[in-house]
């Protein structure tokens, strides 16, 4: 079967990005009402239950990933009763997964207070709440998770924005209702709860409606089952990694800190995530295209493309990085108050945070795109663990910038240089240490543009309110970039990039 990719594309992208929108908006509102209804702990108490169970989900191992994947061929080939039978097999192994999950979250609920420090809201209890996040990640294992596959390999991804974008719009809604109206936070996780189910449930009517024939049916081979497997080792040591970095600091935040420092500490994080899901869709917009790339073309053409267009990239992320260094007090200081803010040290350890995540991410596309990901595994086992001895060392003497660091270092000394070393040497062959050499200096032209936005903007203050925010922002928009300007406008790269971008801009 034949797909219209380019039209599927373009749609894909508009309702992507409208979801996005809605998807940052939204809990933002709720975040802010959850603060000054019932205070920061229960934010810190969301924050720490969806990051155990963040951790639980890790027995999902990328399973629904490779089921996918291994979709794509008897659709091309219109094998319609193969295909039931993968969404048969992925319908099992979800429920078996959502048993798992279950049982492996009730075992930890004796242990439950000793991730929490301090004292919790006197008004609930931390074990039935608990209990209701659990039956929420286990619901949509359990319902019709798998169904949402047959709209991935059918590039229909736009369906599952609007049902995202509905969906989502009633959960944040109706949770900033409830916390408005009953002060209930046993009320604001019931919301939760229904939401899960009307999100599997709609994406199943849709499936039913208009692609009726795939229906759980048959089996599938042995020999597919092994190659399923295979497959999914190197995802499984992947996710168990990005579990590490990310949800492994809320729980040592909490453990060591209390439940109102995690939700401080997330509401930071939160905007970081909302500033990366942005620039999210810039590397899915080029996904394609790098596949693409990577069986047609030569190395050494991918290789100049990667550096050009991790050259802009770059520059994108050294400027958001110097915003996140002017404006993240200032938002800050008028969204929740200087109670519920961090130290300008802490604050410039978080905005370094979401620069070096953002340092492998042209060079990530590269690496999926080349299949690579089994040559990975000891250096994501390495990240795992290094990440959890530093985040407990870092995080008992120095508190949350202690544990921003010790992320910091993984991602950079262990992910970053892992990955690289791996397709430089298995894919390109050539020029590891020219771009090593690029990413270092985009390193300091970020750090060196940050640190001056920072003086700048904390030089002067024009009250507490919007206007501020407005001001430095434009400060943000415009130094930023005519620094790094006149770092690189005349270097080879910049003119052979600038071309590069005036040419595809003119197609």
């Amino acid at each position: 079967m034949r797909l219209e990719r380019s039209k599927n594309a373009k749609r894909n992208s508009i309702w992507g990005f409208i979801s996005n929108f809605i998807t940052i908006l939204l809990p933002f509102l709720v975040r802010t009402i959850l603060i000054e209804e019932l205070g920061a702990q229960y934010l810190g108490l969301s924050s720490l239950f969806t990051s155990i169970l963040t951790v639980l989900n890790i027995t999902e191992l990328g399973f629904g990933t490779a089921i996918v994947y291994m979709m794509y061929k008897p659709l091309a080939e219109d094998d319609t009763d193969l295909l039931c039978a993968l969404l048969n097999y992925y319908r099992k192994i979800y429920r078996m997964i959502g048993i798992v999950i279950l049982t492996a979250g009730l075992v930890i609920i004796p242990f439950l207070d000793r991730l929490i420090k301090g004292t919790v809201p006197e008004d609930i209890n931390i074990y039935i709440l608990y209990v209701m996040y659990l039956l929420n990640t286990s619901l949509s294992y359990w319902l019709f998770a798998y169904k949402a596959s047959i709209l991935t390999i059918y590039q229909r991804n736009d369906i599952k924005s609007k049902i995202g974008i509905f969906t989502s719009s009633m959960l944040y809604i109706g949770q900033a209702v409830v916390v408005i109206l009953t002060h209930s936070y046993y009320a604001y996780v019931a919301v939760l709860l229904c939401i899960t189910v009307l999100n599997n449930i709609v994406p199943a009517i849709y499936v039913k409606k208009y692609y009726p024939q795939y229906i759980c049916k048959g089996d599938i081979s042995a020999d597919l089952r092994k190659d399923i497997r295979t497959r999914l080792t190197g995802l499984m040591i992947t996710k168990i990694s990005a579990v590490s970095r990310n949800a492994f600091d809320s729980i040592i935040v909490s453990a060591f800190l209390g439940l109102v420092m995690v939700g401080i500490y997330n509401n930071y994080f939160y905007i970081i995530n909302s500033v990366s899901a942005m620039m999210l869709v810039l590397t899915n917009a080029i996904a394609a295209g790098i596949g693409n790339s990577i069986a047609y073309d030569s190395t050494e053409k991918n290789l100049q493309d990667m550096r050009i267009i991790n050259f802009w990239y770059m520059w994108i992320s050294a400027w958001f990085m110097s915003c996140l260094v002017g404006l993240f007090q200032p938002f800050m200081r008028l969204w929740v108050g200087e109670k519920l803010m961090f130290s300008d040290s802490i604050m410039m350890a978080f905005a370094l945070y979401f620069f070096v995540q953002k340092i492998g991410d042209i060079q990530a596309q590269y690496f999926d795109a080349s299949g690579l990901w089994w040559y990975r595994k000891w250096y994501s086992v390495s990240e795992v663990i290094a990440n959890i001895i530093l985040n407990l060392v870092l995080g008992y003497f120095f508190g949350v910038f202690g544990i921003v660091i010790a992320t910091i270092l993984t991602i950079v000394f262990i992910n970053f240089l892992g990955a690289s070393s791996i397709i430089f040497k298995h894919y390109f062959k050539k020029g590891f240490c020219r771009y090593i050499a690029d990413q270092l200096k985009w390193l300091t032209i970020a750090t060196v543009v940050s640190v001056i936005i920072y003086f700048i903007t904390v030089s002067f203050r024009l009250g507490n309110g919007l206007f501020d925010l407005i001001t430095k922002g434009l400060i943000c928009t415009v130094i930023p970039n005519c620094i790094i300007l006149l770092f690189y406008f005349r270097s080879k790269l910049f003119k052979t990039a600038y071309s590069w971008l005036v040419a595809r801009l003119r197609k």
